[in-house]
């Protein structure tokens, strides 16, 4: 599996060469679940019925079982993703967090948002 890397901030960016940078492997899944697991339901174009409602879920009234639902369904559409084996969240000042430990085929990928 390839994909293009990302930042802390969710970007891509060019390498040491000036291309722009690719991950693989576990990595790459990483960083393909936490794009999948950033979108907004609604938001892209082409798939109106991908991302997760997070308008409905989390910013209206945080629902965790709700939640949960949909990241765990979300995840789970990543190619080579078999299982979620481990989640936690947290809320803090209004912020939401999360971890996750997916089983793949490229073995165990920690996601955190």
């Amino acid at each position: 599996m390839r994909t293009l890397s990302i930042n802390s901030q969710n970007d891509i960016y060019l390498d040491a060469t000036g291309n722009l940078a690719i991950d693989t492997g576990k990595q790459a899944l990483a960083d393909i679940a936490t794009n999948k697991t950033r979108t907004v339901y609604g938001e892209v174009p082409l798939s109106a019925q991908a991302g997760i409602p997070f308008f409905d879920v989390v910013f209206n009234k945080f629902d965790p079982s709700l939640f949960k639902q949909f990241l765990f369904a979300t995840l789970k559409e990543v190619p080579e993703v078999t299982e979620v084996l481990q989640y936690s969240y947290e809320v803090k000042d209004g912020i939401l967090t999360y971890s996750a430990v997916l089983k793949t085929s490229e073995g165990e990928v920690t996601v955190n948002d």
